[in-house]
C-alpha cells in the first residue's frame, strides 16, 4: 500500500507543479509568441518526465512480476518436496 501511496503523492506533485509551470507562464509579462515558445518547451519537459516515470513503473513491474513468479515457483517446489 505504501508504494501505491508514494504514488499517487508523486502524481499529485507532478500535477502541482505543471499547474504552477502553466500559470507562471500565463501570468508572465511576455509576447505571445515568447509565451508560445516556452509553453511548448515546458510542454516537452513534461512529455519527457513522462516517459521517465512511465518507464521506471514498467521497470518496477517487471521487477514485482519477476519477484512473484520465482515465490510462486519457490511454494510450488516446497509443496511437492513435502507430497
Amino acid at each position: 500500500m505504501k508504494e501505491k501511496s508514494g504514488s499517487n503523492i508523486a502524481l499529485v506533485a507532478m500535477v502541482s507543479a505543471a499547474v504552477g509551470a502553466i500559470a507562471a507562464l500565463l501570468f508572465a509579462p511576455k509576447s505571445g509568441e515568447e509565451l508560445r515558445g516556452d509553453i511548448k518547451k515546458k510542454a516537452r519537459e513534461a512529455k519527457e518526465k513522462t516517459k521517465d516515470k512511465a518507464r521506471e513503473a514498467k521497470d518496477k513491474a517487471g521487477e514485482v512480476k519477476d519477484k512473484a513468479v520465482d515465490k510462486a515457483r519457490d511454494v510450488k517446489n516446497s509443496v511437492q518436496d513435502e507430497s
